[in-house]
């Protein structure tokens, strides 16, 4: 998949007249993988160093946005973000090991992406809802929304044992926990991972209820960005 032509070069400097927030938001989409339905993994050399050249344009691109177009807080909760997925994605495209890795998983990626697409969309549906919930428990949720989309991307691998080996799946989980990993370990601090809690923290009957409210918003959201920042804002210091 060739870049989009309003992709900047390597060599940019963003003007503040350029600052799109649905271009920027679109972008980090396309950095988490599953995010983006229409993304492809490479399954050969060749296209592997088409990703690597995609992915350093759109990293480039979401941290010049956050430099030249955001205030204070919300860029550093977009660096934040953008650490992990940078980090995990600069080891893919340097060492060989994962490189072979991820090209071996790419049938698995490509055959369980819709369904993955799908579990991101859940998760930016309950971040949107959590801006609508009581402040005191806002960071509690949105850690529990984490850890059921980290479950989620995982489980898609296992469930298809047809397209996905025991490696893959494995691949796959190193893969989420790298993307998300300095986000959950910097705000999810005191709260780990535990499905009692979560479900107590996030009740089906409440979240339903708020479904209405974020009916706009759903449309116009394409990461967790957004409300990622809108959350972690709101939240006094």
């Amino acid at each position: 998949m060739a870049a989009p032509k309003s992709i900047p070069s390597q060599n940019f400097d963003l003007p503040i007249s350029k600052c799109n927030k649905t271009h920027a938001d679109q972008n980090v989409r396309w950095l988490y993988f599953f995010d983006d339905p229409d993304r492809i993994a490479p399954d050969n050399a060749k296209s592997f160093e088409q990703f690597c050249n995609q992915t350093n344009q759109k990293e480039l691109y979401v941290k010049e946005y956050a430099r030249r177009c955001l205030a204070k807080f919300p860029r550093q909760v977009t660096s934040l973000l953008m650490f992990g997925i940078i980090r995990k994605n600069r080891q893919f495209c340097s060492k060989t090991k994962l490189r072979k890795e991820m090209i071996h998983a790419a049938h698995c990626l490509n055959t369980i992406k819709r369904k993955g697409s799908k579990c991101f969309s859940r998760a930016i549906q309950d971040f949107l809802i959590i801006k609508h919930m009581a402040i005191s428990g806002r960071v509690g949720k949105t850690c529990c929304v984490y850890y059921a989309l980290e479950e989620c991307l995982v489980q898609q691998a296992t469930e298809t044992p047809q397209s996905c080996s025991s490696e893959d799946a494995q691949m796959i989980e190193n893969l989420i926990e790298g993307y998300t990993g300095q986000v959950v370990s910097s705000i999810c601090q005191n709260y780990p991972k535990s499905h009692d809690s979560c479900s107590k923290l996030l009740q089906k009957k409440e979240m339903n209820k708020l479904k209405k409210l974020i009916i706009n918003e759903m449309n116009k959201t394409y990461s967790i960005l957004p409300p990622l920042i809108d959350i972690l804002d709101s939240i006094p210091p």
